[in-house]
């Protein structure tokens, strides 16, 4: 089993557990990630609570998509402004979740 299918199964067993778990646990998540400046809430939060919302809600989904390709951006021009080759564009397959 290749990584990618093992991570499109993970998020794919978030629609196995209660909705009623995955939308307030999401919700907090994203709102501590938004006082990410404050000790122990962060930034990591946002991300992860927008996975959980994204099973749920097409916006979450697309949010976290534009999430994705930014930091993709950003690291391809910090690679290569440290002279190194940039990462290939991500696929713009409709059916691809947004985990890879």
């Amino acid at each position: 089993m290749s990584t990618r299918k093992s991570l499109y199964a993970r998020f794919n067993q978030l629609k196995s557990h209660p909705r009623w778990v995955r939308i307030p646990l999401g919700i907090l998540l994203v709102l501590g990630g938004v006082f990410g400046a404050l000790p122990i809430l962060g930034f990591w939060m946002l991300p992860l609570g927008l996975i959980l919302l994204s099973a749920d809600f097409p916006w979450a989904k697309r949010i976290l998509i534009h999430l994705r390709l930014g930091w993709r951006k950003m690291r391809n021009r910090w690679r290569l402004h440290f002279g190194k080759k940039p990462l290939p564009p991500l696929k713009s397959n409709a059916n691809q979740s947004t985990l890879d």
